[in-house]
């Protein structure tokens, strides 16, 4: 752990740990993302579990960078970078809701 790929903030008495990534952290979802796609094509898996990952691959790397800012407003209180229509996290949350309705 240590100041590689997270940090881990003070907790009071009582209370969760709260981790945050890093720069070097974040920097690791092209990685995650190359290792996404190669399970969408050698790994067998259910629908639900792979519908962000087919919406990434969809999308292409424009949209891990634009996952890759949120995640620095997220974890390094950086200013929130304008876009259209909703953010990355939302379109692959509402996927992954979409698939489960259509699922049950």
């Amino acid at each position: 752990m240590g100041e590689e790929i997270l940090t881990r903030g003070t907790a009071a008495r009582g209370q969760r740990a709260r981790y945050s990534l890093t720069e070097a952290g974040i920097r690791t979802l092209p990685v995650l993302y190359a290792l996404g796609n190669w399970g969408l094509d050698w790994r067998p898996g259910t629908e639900e579990l792979q519908v962000r990952q087919r919406i990434m691959r969809d999308a292409g790397p424009a949209f891990v960078d634009e996952l890759m800012d949120e995640l620095r407003v997220r974890h390094l209180d950086a200013p929130p970078k304008p876009h259209d229509g909703p953010g990355p996290f939302e379109r692959l949350n509402a996927a992954y809701a979409a698939e489960r309705e259509r699922r049950d």
